[in-house]
């Protein structure tokens, strides 16, 4: 492997960032006319790139193309073409315009310390947990050894059904490198994760509320500064990408509630659809879902047609996968659940709390928010919408975990975003009082700084070995992590 093979994926990644960019703009776009925040420009892009580039795989498999990496390149910035077009022509005075404040900028600073441990730890290590080697990496390898979609095998497919998001963006990766880079491949995960933290700000600081701003905060220093989050974000799994697409699903839908505009429908549609293509247990999420929009339609937020755009836009992503896999396997979901392993307990009802390890004071938080839920809609009425999307959404998501997956917490990373843009709405208020003390400010910043400096420090794993051999080899990192060090793609 070269140089040049090495930066090749790297390069194209970014070039599919930027291409995505328009179209994101255009889904941010605002009904007001007012200009798009930053953090949602920023998670969308992330969004429509690499959920884009998947689907555009998948459809190329479906009308019989090969996945050669330079024919997937370049279908994929003709596909971004409309949106590019679209917005210069409606929407280029619509890019995001915001001015921060000092305060904001050490915020910012501090996300963005966890953020980018997150992403080093990322590009420095190979695939080495137990279900990235298990599935998603040998996934990919097959499918860039044949340019082809990984075949179906009847009833005993299981891991084969599995949505292939992650999957076909790793393989494209590979196949621009010519060898297993799964330095590059993992970054476009642990972008989608850290995606999540700039979604969950969006959807309070949309909210309209009075102290929006200082809740989209709180709620991004409450992923941060959740160690799972950092112990799982670069771990080429993809709770946390689910859990980017089912934040902005929320964004665009309590848009919706607020608006009504058909362009918040579609993109509604398709990040939820897009977090069904990322992880299939988001499917026990569609009635939620449904029922997000009936409230909507009786309510008479939006007429029953905006409500058939968002189904139509989640079906158009989710189908041709989940019908593949009906047809070819015999089910839509898998059995992969350890069902009998479940721990129904207390200790696991109050995870949050009960294991510090996983969540710290963010557990606390989000626990908190759930019991003060009631209260929003005492105190904001019809406008605590977003609080019931993300009950609506968060609480079947948590029964399904406790009754038949509470073996495992990681699980519940897919919803902890929602749960801290839960607490960034609720929370503010009930403190603006103390907030108001000079000595409560101080203390609080103080501990955000101890905090994300902790979760930055976990975030970065191997860190001895790094810092001894900086520039050791890929075959040297991969024994390192207790891989074989061959990295080659086998021929078919």
């Amino acid at each position: 492997m070269d140089v040049f093979s090495s930066l090749l994926p790297y390069l194209a990644i970014a070039l599919a960032l930027a291409a995505a960019a328009p179209t994101a703009i255009v889904f941010c776009a605002r009904a007001d006319r007012q200009p798009p925040g930053l953090a949602l420009v920023l998670s969308m892009t992330i969004a429509v790139a690499f959920g884009g580039l998947s689907l555009l795989m998948l459809l190329m498999q479906t009308i019989g193309l090969p996945l050669w990496p330079a024919d997937v390149l370049v279908l994929y910035l003709l596909a971004a073409l409309p949106g590019a077009l679209w917005w210069w022509r409606r929407d280029k005075r619509s890019l995001p315009t915001r001015t921060i404040s000092r305060d904001a900028w050490l915020l910012l600073g501090l996300c963005g310390l966890v953020c980018a441990a997150v992403l080093l730890n990322a590009i420095n290590l190979p695939f080495f947990r137990d279900d990235a080697l298990g599935i998603y990496q040998p996934q990919a390898l097959e499918i860039a050894r044949t340019g082809r979609l990984i075949p179906l095998t009847g009833g005993d497919s299981l891991y084969r059904a599995y949505p292939m998001l992650a999957q076909l963006n790793y393989a494209w990766a590979y196949m621009l490198a010519g060898w297993q880079h799964d330095y590059a491949a993992k970054l476009m995960t642990t972008l989608l994760a850290v995606a999540s933290v700039p979604a969950a700000f969006a959807l309070v600081a949309e909210s309209g509320r009075r102290r929006a701003r200082a809740g989209a905060w709180l709620a991004a220093l409450l992923i941060v500064t959740a160690p799972t989050f950092a112990s799982w974000a670069s771990s080429g799994y993809v709770d946390l990408p689910m859990g980017t697409f089912l934040v902005l699903t929320l964004v665009y839908l309590a848009r919706m509630w607020r608006d009504g505009h058909p362009r918040d429908a579609a993109a509604a549609g398709l990040m939820f659809g897009l977090a069904c293509w990322t992880k299939n247990n988001a499917l026990i999420l569609a009635p939620s879902l449904l029922a997000a929009l009936v409230v909507m339609v009786l309510a008479r937020r939006i007429p029953l047609r905006t409500a058939v755009l968002t189904l139509c836009f989640g079906l158009v992503v989710t189908a041709p996968w989940y019908v593949r896999n009906l047809f070819g396997a015999g089910f839509l979901l898998p059995d992969t659940t350890w069902v009998e392993q479940a721990e129904r307990t207390l200790a696991t009802l109050l995870v949050f709390i009960t294991t510090p390890n996983n969540f710290l004071l963010t557990g606390w938080l989000v626990t908190a928010a759930l019991v003060l839920a009631p209260l929003a809609w005492l105190r904001h009425r019809a406008q605590a919408y977003p609080e019931l999307l993300i009950l609506l959404f968060a609480g079947p998501f948590f029964a399904g975990w406790w009754l038949f997956a509470s073996y495992d917490e990681r699980f519940l990373v897919a919803i902890l975003p929602m749960l801290a843009a839960l607490a960034g709405l609720i929370l503010p208020d009930l403190v603006a009082g103390l907030w108001s003390r000079r000595v409560v400010r101080l203390g609080a910043l103080s501990l955000a700084v101890a905090m994300c400096a902790y979760c930055a420090f976990i975030a970065v794993q191997y860190k001895d070995e790094l810092a001894r051999e900086p520039f050791m080899s890929d075959a040297d990192r991969r024994i390192m992590v207790g891989r074989l060090p061959d990295s080659s793609i086998p021929a078919p």
